[in-house]
């Protein structure tokens, strides 16, 4: 029996590892794809939190300041109009008890107005028209204690006129019951025809003097005043002329009436100072009116501008918003869209490095273990790697030690056929 030679049974030395100072193994890869698809997806979630802040920061800045600066300046400019339309009230009032009513309703709407005001300014405190607002506010305020004051000026002038006028109604029936009740006493002197048509001249020039008075309450011009003052003065002198043909008695009778003209058209205050101040009292009331309406118009301009303001910035914090929310919104499709193609890239990487080389790898050892090896052709610098050299070792370890095998069986020698012994009978 020949021996096996040695060299038959020998089986290719193994393969040893290069040893590198960094191995780009699989664990480093998965563990690379991981890392890349929770970074991807770190980003995304922050993206998205980070626009749901900015949007919760616009909705609440708009909801907890825009919105309220907007309510509170449309209260304003609607309180505004209302105090611009019930300031001519107290221009028409006729008396102090409405004009005390109608002053204390448009204080109470100044002092709303002063809160709205106040409320705009604390919620939208960098609204251009405030400064403005403020101004036309203490404008209109003012113009609305002056026209209170005139007013007050007015309905006191009204009050003398009115009186003057009641007292000249008694006055006339005072000068009517002189004439009646002296007509008697004259009847009987010798002179009485005399006397009697001076006393209706005097009566006469008295109801005229009195009918000129009662004229100042339609007077509405100084110009016809004077005028009505010169016709009281030639009164006056036909009174007098006719005095001078009376008796001592009847002059001592018509004497407190003379005195009464003379308080009422020479005093002081008479008639038409009183008329005069009237007028003049009515004229302060009207060009105040007219003030009061100008600021009135300016304050409501003012409201309505800050009115226009507010909603401008509201308009803009919105527009603002909006647009931060559409642009994060496209880095977040960006960026779910990256962290699509990412993960494929990942998968793809993955399937190719790993998955791929793995099936390759089976494929081999299921063909050498069904006889049919093939080279294991699978390159890199990691466990797969070393896996497949690996395998490729043992698949060649195996061919070589089946050839020694075969070897050594072909080269033995053929056994010798011996004859079969007799086998002995019993």
């Amino acid at each position: 029996m020949t021996a096996t030679p040695a060299h038959a049974y020998r089986v290719s030395e193994k393969p040893t590892a290069t040893r590198t100072g960094f191995r780009f193994g699989v664990a480093f890869r998965l563990l690379i794809a991981f890392a890349a698809i929770t970074a991807f997806a770190v980003a995304v979630s922050a993206v998205a939190l980070f626009t749901f802040g900015e949007y919760e920061r616009g909705f609440t800045r708009i909801a907890s300041s825009n919105l309220p600066a907007l309510i509170a300046a449309s209260d304003l400019a609607q309180r505004s109009q209302a105090l611009a339309a019930n300031a001519p009230n107290l221009a028409v009032v006729d008396g102090h008890f409405a004009r005390r009513a109608v002053s204390e309703s448009l204080r109470t709407q100044l002092l709303t107005i002063a809160e709205a005001s106040a409320q705009v300014k604390k919620l939208a405190p960098a609204t251009p028209g405030l400064e403005s607002l403020a101004l036309n506010e203490a404008s209109l305020k003012e113009s609305l204690e002056k026209l209170d004051g005139l007013v007050v000026d007015k309905l006191e002038s009204d009050r003398v006129a009115t009186n003057f006028m009641l007292r000249l109604g008694m006055l006339s029936n005072r000068v009517r019951a002189a004439g009646t009740d002296s007509l008697p006493k004259i009847s009987d002197e010798p002179s009485s025809r005399a006397q009697i048509d001076a006393l209706a001249a005097w009566t006469a020039a008295a109801n005229q003097a009195i009918v000129v008075m009662l004229s100042t309450s339609n007077a509405d011009t100084t110009i016809r005043l004077s005028r009505l003052r010169s016709d009281f003065a030639d009164a006056g002198n036909r009174q007098r002329a006719a005095r001078e043909h009376l008796s001592p008695a009847l002059i001592q009778a018509i004497d407190p009436l003379e005195r009464t003209f003379a308080e009422y058209g020479r005093g002081a205050p008479n008639i038409f100072d009183v008329r005069t101040a009237q007028l003049a009292a009515a004229s302060a009331v009207r060009g105040a009116l007219l003030d009061t309406k100008e600021a009135a118009t300016r304050f409501v301009e003012s409201a309505d501008r800050v009115v226009g303001d507010v909603q401008k910035d509201a308009r803009a914090q919105s527009d603002y918003f909006s647009s931060v929310i559409v642009d994060y919104s496209r880095v977040f499709a960006v960026l779910s869209l990256l962290c699509v193609l990412g993960a494929a890239g990942v998968f793809i990487y993955i399937n190719r490095s790993v998955i791929s080389r793995l099936q390759m790898l089976s494929d081999n050892m299921r063909r050498s273990a069904n006889g049919t090896a093939a080279p294991i052709l699978i390159s890199g610098n990691d466990e797969i790697a070393d896996m497949a050299k690996a395998a490729d070792f043992f698949v060649a370890s195996l061919a070589q030690r089946e050839q020694g095998l075969r070897e050594s069986v072909a080269s033995r020698p053929e056994p010798v056929a011996r004859e079969p012994e007799p086998v002995p009978l019993a």
